[in-house]
């Protein structure tokens, strides 16, 4: 991709229509199994609308594919943000020890 979906790597901030086509598209590759077709679109919609829960959604395919690795480095860079909402911050460290389980 030309940005990884992590903090301080902006597109059109805050496009949430250009954003939209490729959320969708990325939540119907992940119903297919196609985590990578995911990933592509999900660091699409980031770049249009760099949201929270788009990269927690990334980073949840990068865990489906195996790359516990790449999902640590965005769920730990998340849990970096001071203004990330509890509900979500409960959700990246959730999603951090199922990454951690996957790596060992």
């Amino acid at each position: 991709s030309v940005c990884r979906p992590v903090p301080g790597c902006r597109g059109v901030a805050g496009d949430a229509e250009g954003a939209a086509p490729a959320f969708e598209a990325a939540r119907k590759a992940n119903e297919e199994g196609d985590y990578s077709r995911a990933v592509a679109s999900f660091e699409e919609s980031y770049l249009h609308n760099p949201r929270p829960s788009t990269l927690i959604s990334t980073a949840n395919m990068y865990l489906k594919m195996g790359n516990s690795s790449i999902a640590t480095e965005i769920y730990g860079r998340l849990l970096a943000q001071p203004d990330l909402p509890e509900g979500m911050r409960n959700v990246v460290l959730r999603k951090l020890a199922e990454a951690s389980i996957a790596s060992s």
